[in-house]
């Protein structure tokens, strides 16, 4: 449960510092491209805040249960699995103009 919180303040820290300094510098505006990349980068923030609240909610029922869920471990490591995925294509097709 701890770990689940944790990875939503960090994340949650490091996507807004992400965020305001491409603001801070305009790099969306025009670039197809960059916007694309941009997109690719907030979806897989989104990604691993959405395990860190699976990661909360299997804490909270094994704290109440005394047993792991199997299936919402699955879920985190198939989503974070996906974040991994969605940030290296976007990395990987990136092409400024």
């Amino acid at each position: 449960m701890g770990a689940g919180v944790f990875l939503i303040v960090l994340m949650s820290a490091v996507w807004l510092w992400v965020a305001n300094l491409l603001a801070s510098h305009g790099s969306v505006d025009g670039d197809p491209a960059t916007s694309q990349f941009i997109g690719r980068t907030y979806v897989a923030f989104a990604l691993v805040e959405v395990c860190g609240v699976l990661g909360i909610i299997n804490g909270i029922g094994q704290v109440r249960s005394g047993r792991r869920n199997r299936v919402l471990a699955f879920a985190m490591l198939v989503l974070f699995a996906a974040a991994i995925g969605v940030a290296a294509t976007g990395a990987g097709a990136y092409h400024p103009s």
